[in-house]
């Protein structure tokens, strides 16, 4: 293990567990490091739980009908779609092989200019053997809980050959209408809502963002994390709001500092009429560095975004150990803003990634075991005056 890869483990004061999971996780950045993990039979159980999250996030029952003159020889189509950037056709082929698919996954250009790729399963059997047992044993939590279930009773009782097709339109055709509906409202009391960090993965590389922000005016820094939904899914966000505040900080957290996580970080949920949108934000630095990461590092990203979700990473600690504030961290701050969340990036990370550990690896200018606020104030305010001048 070189130097600066030592000095970075011992500049973090988190657990050692949790400080080599960062680091490791750091040192395996590249621009097309997804997906690397292949399951054991054994841990297919934390894919399930993603590939749920995923699916709640990118996911479409469908049932097309194929209708004949005799209607006894009409038929439908069931079928589950992912649609993805065609960037992200990778993550297509990762879900395919893991789960042992024949599919062929297609390329979609669309009228606007935008390349898409698709994975489509419609075979009756592997919906039935694969697919019906993991949505029934690992349950949505979106809209698509009451999607799946609607389309499960029309696949039940479309399969049911006891029943005439004639005799059986009339329902199918009801229990269509409400599939993949947004007007027709559906009873949210039926949504028993369990959530776990692989489903909350899967499902922020699906709706969820990191983002580094940057004013230049005041040479600021700031961190988001947003995950959005149409507003019919509000009452999982409601229980997304608690699940994030009670996730456990490391056990090196000071206790001061646990209750002001616990008392003031703030997890804000925004309305959006206008698009029928809701949001959650966070954007607490020691949040992200005490709870957030502690808790998710252990488990697998499965998607490009963990190439995002681990340069805001980066990002997180910088600021946190105030190296901000030393001109090769405020440097390597302004390439990872120049390079997050983009498709066609203007460089890649090989040619930063030297540079990551060269100022992780340096002494934190603030006290990691004070809040940020604090050291902000006795610490940065001082500085900042004196730096900018020097840039």
């Amino acid at each position: 293990m070189n130097t600066n890869l030592i000095k970075s483990i011992q500049n973090l004061k988190l657990s050692k567990l949790v400080s080599l999971k960062l680091i490791n996780k750091i040192n395996h950045l590249d621009d097309v490091n997804i997906p690397k993990v292949s399951y054991k039979k054994e841990d297919l159980d934390n894919f399930y739980k993603w590939f749920v999250g995923f699916v709640d996030g990118e996911g479409s029952f469908k049932a097309s009908f194929r209708k004949n003159i005799n209607l006894e020889h009409s038929r439908i189509i069931f079928s589950l779609s992912i649609y993805l950037h065609y960037k992200d056709k990778k993550v297509l082929e990762f879900i395919k092989n893991t789960l042992k698919l024949d599919n062929t996954i297609h390329n979609i250009n669309r009228s606007d200019g935008t390349k898409r790729c698709e994975l489509t399963i419609s075979n009756k059997k592997v919906l039935s053997e694969k697919f019906i047992p993991i949505f029934t044993k690992y349950q949505l939590s979106t809209k698509k809980y009451h999607d799946f279930n609607i389309w499960l009773k029309m696949f039940k009782l479309y399969e049911n050959k006891d029943i005439l097709f004639k005799d059986k339109y009339d329902e199918l055709l009801v229990l269509k209408s409400k599939l993949n509906n947004y007007e027709y409202k559906h009873d949210d009391n039926k949504l028993d809502i369990k959530i776990n960090i692989p489903w909350y993965i899967g499902f922020m590389e699906g709706e969820g963002s990191y983002s580094l922000k940057y004013n230049s005016n005041f040479y600021k820094f700031a961190l988001i994390s947003e995950l959005s939904q149409r507003e019919e899914s509000i009452k999982l966000f409601n229980f997304l709001l608690i699940w994030l505040h009670d996730l456990s900080p490391d056990i090196n957290c000071p206790s001061f500092l646990k209750d002001f996580l616990n008392h003031k970080v703030k997890f804000n949920l925004k309305s959006y009429p206008k698009n029928n949108k809701i949001k959650i934000t966070l954007s607490s630095i020691d949040y992200f560095y005490w709870v957030y990461f502690p808790n998710i590092i252990h488990y697998n990203w499965n998607s490009r975004k963990e190439v995002n979700m681990t340069l805001f990473l980066i990002a997180t600690i910088i600021l946190k150990h105030g190296l901000h504030l030393h001109k090769d961290g405020f440097h390597l701050l302004i390439k990872i803003f120049n390079y997050i969340n983009l498709y066609y990036p203007p460089y890649s990370i090989s040619s930063f990634k030297n540079d990551i550990f060269k100022v992780l690896a340096l002494p934190p200018i603030y006290n990691p075991l004070h809040s940020q606020d604090f050291n902000g104030r006795t610490i940065g305010r001082k500085l900042k005056s004196k730096f900018i001048s020097f840039l």
